[in-house]
């Protein structure tokens, strides 16, 4: 009697978990790979413009200092 009940629990178990585990796996990977790079992407923009604002700030400075001294 323990034969049969150990060879019926490996096959069913084993099929199973092969079959979810790449349908399931493989999906969510490639919808979210797209989804949160493109985020990322729009935040690092913002970030670079407020650098570039603040350089010609103390530019300007700089110019008008000139002007006083000539």
């Amino acid at each position: 009697k323990a034969e049969p009940e150990v060879t019926v629990e490996p096959e069913t178990a084993a099929e199973p978990e092969v079959a979810v585990e790449p349908e399931a796996a493989a999906e969510p990977e490639v919808v979210a790979e797209p989804e949160a790079a493109a985020e990322p992407e729009a935040e690092t923009e913002t970030e670079d413009e407020t650098e570039i604002a603040a350089e010609p700030e103390p530019e300007a400075e700089s110019e008008e200092e000139t002007e006083n001294d000539g």
